[in-house]
């Protein structure tokens, strides 16, 4: 006797919810999220264990069992096989360990939930002043350090990694402050600097309020800390920390200006996208500007086609003004580790990635999406 086929059941412990036109789905224990467009709706509806892959082919078309496949791949549905999670994985991003939200959490627990709110919000108060601060000192003359050049570059790389670290723990614990873990954490390169990288794939499921929160707590984290670095050069005033104080306050002014470029899609990007109500912002201007450019875009397409243009001056204007930032203080150390042999000549390379990425990117960004159009946004 021949067994009956199996029906399509969504796993137990699986999350949804609906926004902005698209349906976001959460695989148990958050190990994989998928997001799914809002007409799609009927068909997770009806993956109840009533009926089979080829019952749902029938009735919603051949779409449907791309969508079950996917879903069965990637652990949401009942019979999917199991998801085998590494500890520790190296892939294309970098090398990445899983378990630092329990870390994540055991610092959000320090601060009860009031208070935590009462920090988030002096914080922001602070960021405009902290620019300022950063700002002006930023424009003085470069600090003179005590160190040669390559242990210079080596305490300048440190700095830049400890920044980038406390800039991603900030967006983890805006993340556990509303429920919600953090993925893997993870060491890799960015346009070939080395840079620290957390999953947050699990904002996805917050409400519009808090994943404004969760865009804006890296910026506002570099801006109070950028303040607070230009201050300690003050309480602390040895030579080698008003060097390691400025080149800090340097790169957190740089960091917020090319995370609040709409056109790198980074924090600002989403930020905006979250307050605007709108999903995939720029890949839609950028669409827009092609038509134009071509002559094929119908009236509603000009005001998305300006803001690209808007955006792409914006990126530019932002990216030029964290090349000075960080150059301003930093350049004279990157400048002497050119002639310093072959360990020097790389760091100096990695040290001028602050510099050339926020330039480049914006012409990449430029050539991709008006070549291409639009792409899935997170």
């Amino acid at each position: 006797m021949t067994a009956p086929p199996p029906t399509v059941r969504l796993a137990d412990g699986v999350e949804r919810r609906d926004r902005d036109g698209i349906v976001v789905l959460a695989a148990p224990a958050g190990r994989s999220y998928s997001e799914l467009p809002v007409r799609l709706l009927p068909l997770l509806d009806a993956l109840d264990g009533t009926r089979t892959a080829d019952e749902l082919s029938g009735r919603f078309g051949p779409e449907a069992v791309e969508v079950i496949t996917g879903l069965r791949g990637h652990g949401f549905l009942a019979d999917s096989p199991p998801v085998r999670v590494r500890r520790v994985a190296l892939t294309s991003d970098g090398l990445e360990v899983m378990g630092a939200h329990r870390i994540v959490r055991r610092l959000t627990d320090l601060l009860p939930r009031r208070v935590r709110v009462a920090v988030g919000w002096s914080a922001l108060a602070l960021t405009g002043p902290s620019l300022v601060l950063a700002a002006v000192h930023t424009a003085g003359p470069a600090p003179v350090s005590a160190l040669d050049p390559l242990p210079a570059g080596l305490v300048l790389l440190a700095v830049a990694f400890g920044l980038i670290v406390i800039h991603e723990i900030a967006h983890a614990l805006v993340l556990a402050h509303h429920g919600r873990d953090i993925g893997v954490v993870g060491v890799g390169l960015y346009w070939g600097a080395p840079c620290f990288y957390v999953d947050a794939s699990a904002v996805l499921l917050l409400p519009r309020r808090a994943r404004i929160a969760q865009a804006a707590a890296g910026s506002v984290a570099d801006a109070v800390l950028g303040g607070l670095l230009v201050l300690s050069t003050h309480w602390f005033p040895e030579p080698v920390w008003v060097a390691v104080g400025t080149w800090g306050s340097a790169l957190c002014l740089s960091t917020v200006a090319v995370n609040l470029a709409p056109v790198l899609e980074l924090d600002g990007y989403w930020l905006l996208c979250d307050l605007l109500g709108v999903r995939d912002l720029f890949g839609r201007s950028m669409a827009a500007l092609r038509d134009v450019l071509r002559r094929q875009g119908v009236r509603q397409d000009r005001g998305l086609a300006l803001y690209a243009v808007a955006s792409l001056v914006v990126g530019v204007g932002f990216g030029a003004a964290a090349a000075w930032a960080w150059w301003s203080s930093a350049g004279t150390v990157v400048g002497a580790l050119w002639w310093h042999g072959v360990g020097a000549t790389t760091i100096a390379l990695v040290l001028s990635v602050p510099v050339a990425a926020p330039l480049l990117q914006p012409a990449v960004a430029l050539l991709g999406r008006v070549r291409s159009g639009p792409r899935a946004a997170r």
